[in-house]
């Protein structure tokens, strides 16, 4: 089975956000706050990993 992945943009990295890859979640433990925002703002998605 599959993990959950993100497609994440980053203040100031102009380069990145144009082309923007595919990132596991346990990349982004650094953001919980911002992870918890997607998944309010997206109740379709899949569930929030249990970690955050």
């Amino acid at each position: 089975k599959g993990c959950i992945m993100y497609r994440v943009q980053y203040e100031g990295w102009d380069a990145w956000n144009e082309k923007p890859k595919w990132q596991p979640w346990w990349e982004l433990t650094g953001a919980p706050d911002r992870v918890r925002e997607y998944h309010d703002a997206h109740k379709d998605s899949p569930a929030l990993y249990p970690s955050f």
